[in-house]
């Protein structure tokens, strides 16, 4: 199974001001007096299209589902993982969108799997670093948006143990974002 965390970050590695806000997202530089014209320049709906299902912690969706006016993610199962067994999906959300309660890393995997997903789309700090620290993410994308937060939500919690990562490509944009990706190798401690 193909796990792919994709996320976008402030240049100090934070996915969150310290509110839970994920305004800077949409931050543009003020010295780019023209926008891309492609409206998929950062490649989010080609990754989308690639994927079988997204995988995505209960806090990420509270942040993001007030701010969707559209849904991004188009027919894709979501699968939302909560320690909640009454957690209810907000009524505005397609009907794609379920729960898991209670699964560590590798009981997830073994689920989607078991309905036929190759691909998963891993969204939500807290989920990223509980697939990475289980050894379960195959690779990293990682748009960088050109503002410090200064404090905020890190990308990574604390992780007990290093993780080798190979570079796969990188590119930049004349908006000043950066997207990398690489693969995860192995965790060395």
């Amino acid at each position: 199974m193909k796990t792919t965390a994709y996320i976008a970050t402030s240049i100090d590695n934070y996915i969150a001001d310290a509110k839970h806000g994920v305004d800077f997202l949409s931050t543009t530089n003020p010295d780019i007096t023209e926008q891309p014209s492609d409206p998929d320049i950062y490649g989010f709906h080609k990754f989308i299209n690639s994927i079988d299902a997204l995988v995505m912690g209960r806090k990420t969706l509270d942040v993001i589902t007030p701010l969707i006016d559209q849904w991004p993610y188009g027919e894709k199962p979501v699968i939302i993982l909560t320690s909640h067994s009454d957690y209810e999906i907000a009524p505005k959300l397609p009907k794609t969108v379920e729960t898991l309660c209670g699964l560590e890393p590798n009981q997830i995997i073994d689920t989607l799997a078991q309905r036929g997903f190759h691909h998963l789309y891993i969204d939500g700090g807290i989920t990223i670093s509980r697939f990475l620290q289980a050894n379960l993410l195959s690779e990293i994308i990682i748009t960088r948006i050109p503002i410090i937060l200064g404090s905020g939500i890190p990308l990574f919690s604390s992780l007990s143990q290093h993780y080798s990562l190979t570079h796969k490509h990188t590119e930049s944009f004349n908006t000043g974002i950066t997207q990398s990706t690489y693969q995860i190798n192995t965790c060395t401690l």
